[in-house]
């Protein structure tokens, strides 16, 4: 077993054991601070949605800010829904704010970036070089 595949080893357990650590659900908001929130985004949030499906749809799901742009604007495409281009933005922050996704997830969107950039530096570290030629 050579150096590099030890090392690639290693590296790969170690990642996976930080993944599984940054899968572990974190406490998310709780139902009372939403309840607390009755702005304007909030009431809006739930006039909107709610026409088609309870607040049990969206209060148990967490998402990334990109993950609720992508939700809204599949609902206003797919579903001509009535969302405004201005309440577009006031439903997805709120959304964003206040059902965020995980610390875990979150990160693990970075894991491949991480994941190449090691494996290229590991690549680059261990290259084999071509002997020296005597002459």
């Amino acid at each position: 077993m050579t150096d590099f595949t030890r090392i690639a080893d290693s590296f790969m357990l170690v990642a996976m054991m930080v993944a599984a650590l940054l899968l572990l659900p974190l406490p998310g908001p709780a139902m009372a601070a939403v309840a607390a929130d009755p702005g304007p985004a909030a009431q809006l949030t739930e006039q909107r949605c709610t026409l088609c499906h309870g607040d049990y749809f969206y209060t148990g799901l967490r998402k990334t800010r990109l993950g609720w742009e992508i939700t809204v604007w599949r609902m206003r495409i797919s579903y001509d829904t009535q969302i405004q281009p201005g309440e577009h933005r006031k439903i997805t922050a709120y959304l964003s704010r206040t059902y965020p996704a995980s610390l875990g997830w979150r990160l693990l969107l970075w894991l491949p970036v991480l994941a190449l950039a090691v494996a290229v530096f590991l690549r680059w570290r261990f290259r084999r070089r071509p002997p020296a030629a005597n002459d």
